[in-house]
Parts: C-alpha cells; sequence; structure tokens
C-alpha cells in the first residue's frame, strides 16, 4: 500500500497529488512495517538467546504493567482484581515479562469499558478472566498464529499471542 501511494503521489493522480498529506499516510505505514519486521526479528532472536533463569515474583511484574497501564484502565474504568498469592517461577525475567506484559495489555485493550480483569491462582498456572469480550470459537484453534486478529477496530498487527506463544515455548510454559 506504501508503494501504491508512492506511485500515486509521484504520478500526481487524484487526491494523491497532495504529498504533504499522503507522504505522512506513508511514513505511517512505513514505521508500522518497521515496528512488524522488529517484532518478528524479536521472537526469532529468542528461539536461540534465552537468557539467564532467576526467580521472577509475578505479582510485581503484574503491578509495573498495571501501573504503565493505567490511564487506559482509568479512562476505560476497569476494575483489575488480583487474586494471585505471592508467586515465584524460576525463568528468564526478560521473555517472562513480555508473557504477561503481552496477555495483560491484550486483557486491558480489548475488555469494554467498564468491566474486569481477574486473575486467579490454579494448580500450576494463572487463569486471567477478561469480562464483556470474547473470541469467536472459529478463531481459538489459530489465536497464536501470526497476522491473526481478533477485531479489525482495535490498532494492532496480530502478532502479539503469536510473540506469547514463542517465549512461552521457549522457556516450557503452556498457554491456553
Amino acid at each position: 500500500s506504501s508503494l501504491l501511494l508512492l506511485e500515486g503521489m509521484i504520478a500526481k493522480i487524484g487526491k494523491y497529488a497532495d504529498t504533504e498529506t499522503y507522504l505522512l499516510e506513508v511514513k505511517k505505514q512505513m514505521l508500522t512495517m518497521r515496528e512488524i519486521i522488529s517484532e518478528i526479528l524479536e521472537v526469532n532472536q529468542t528461539m536461540i538467546s534465552v537468557e539467564h533463569y532467576t526467580t521472577v515474583n509475578i505479582n510485581e511484574i503484574i503491578g509495573q504493567i498495571i501501573i504503565q497501564n493505567a490511564v487506559q484502565i482509568e479512562t476505560k474504568n476497569l476494575s483489575i482484581e488480583n487474586h494471585l498469592p505471592e508467586l515465584t517461577i524460576q525463568t528468564d525475567p526478560k521473555f517472562f515479562y513480555k508473557i504477561i506484559d503481552n496477555i495483560l495489555v491484550n486483557a486491558i485493550t480489548y475488555t469494554p469499558e467498564n468491566q474486569s480483569i481477574v486473575l486467579k491462582a490454579i494448580p500450576n498456572g494463572i487463569i486471567l478472566t477478561n469480562y464483556g469480550v470474547t473470541i469467536n470459537e472459529d478463531l481459538l484453534p489459530k489465536i497464536f498464529q501470526p497476522f491473526v486478529r481478533v477485531t479489525s477496530t482495535i490498532k494492532g498487527h496480530g502478532l502479539g499471542l503469536y510473540i506469547v506463544a514463542n517465549y512461552a515455548k521457549q522457556l516450557d510454559i503452556t498457554i491456553d
């Protein structure tokens, strides 16, 4: 689409003769492509570079993510209920953080206004439930594949859960 916009501007076809407006659009598309490529390269890099395992406090990570997303949480009037006891895990902190961050930010992004997100412990795991939204049953089998998106109305590349699945595989963590 960037090439088509550029060709339209070069040829000064119709509305694309307004290069000031459409050059900014091309720049946005190029930045989006750069972000997608960076994410894919980062996932491929992790296939060979799980660094070091250390004790990671899961509640500390969740707390950091909530603070980083406080504006969106407040704007949407979301309730986040963390019913987790103090939990620690021996894992790579960088990649584990990315797993939790992607999952929790997805929940914050896709949960409608005035709803809640609840975190609970189960034996050997955690359940995160966000209310007011569901994933179409047909989409569930491929939700961890690249470029799969639940909706086109919310900005994203469809790489978040793909990245989560890859990091989880590297860390021998099951995501469902």
